[in-house]
């Protein structure tokens, strides 16, 4: 009986290994959408009885999943509103004529609003207002554009809601019994990290950032 339950046990494991190498094919290829690519695979573990129907779905009414949820909300909301738009460029425009100067500024700006709202929503808005400016000066968009969303990421480790990753590490950590984190406890790890990386992008980083035409970046819709 024991060899038994190993036998399956083990199947189910190489099962499970398939499924993840055919996801993260499709990740990496593209060629299905992100979102399709990942229910797939959640039927497809569904089917093979890797996972039972409670587990499969029991994961779109975990706390995490709603947590997170609402914070895309939030940030579609304030996305929506246009103040991130307005802010940018009454912040950047005026620094054009320095590209070392926008790339601290907007990685300061992109940091602080990414550790409140979600980092790709804050990139998202901003990118279009770059573009703009780097054409207008002649500037490399890859030079600043790079460095902005490493300081998203870099935000986005200083609260409990910078990113989905930090709300599921919590609620993974409260339905063990522990006590999980505080609104700005993870800042304790994420700052030092945060000044670790700019001090990097802008001493080191830099000097290896491509110098492409403003141009040649596309402008997303």
């Amino acid at each position: 009986m024991f060899d038994t339950a190993l036998d399956a046990m083990t199947l189910k494991a190489g099962v499970t290994l398939l499924i993840l190498a055919a996801a993260m094919y499709g990740f990496v290829s593209e060629r299905l959408a992100p979102d399709l690519t990942a229910l797939l695979a959640l039927l497809a573990l569904l089917l093979t009885g890797v996972l039972t129907p409670y587990e499969a779905f029991s994961g779109f009414s975990h706390p995490a999943t709603i947590s997170v949820a609402a914070v895309l909300v939030l940030s579609a909301g304030v996305e929506r509103t246009g103040v991130l738009t307005y802010i940018a460029r009454r912040l950047l425009t005026p620094l054009a004529n320095s590209q070392l100067t926008i790339t601290v500024v907007i990685m300061v700006i992109i940091s602080a609003i990414s550790a409140f709202v979600n980092n790709t929503a804050a990139v998202a808005v901003f990118i279009p207002v770059l573009i703009e400016v780097c054409r207008r000066t002649n500037t490399s968009p890859s030079r600043i554009l790079m460095p902005m969303s490493h300081a998203a990421t870099f935000g986005g480790m200083c609260t409990l809601i910078g990113t989905s990753t930090n709300l599921v590490a919590h609620e993974f950590a409260m339905s063990h019994g522990l006590r999980g984190f505080s609104m700005f406890e993870l800042g304790k790890v994420g700052l030092p990290m945060l000044i670790a990386g700019y001090a990097y992008i802008l001493f080191i980083g830099r000097r290896f950032l491509p110098k492409s035409q403003p141009n040649d970046v596309l402008v997303p819709q």
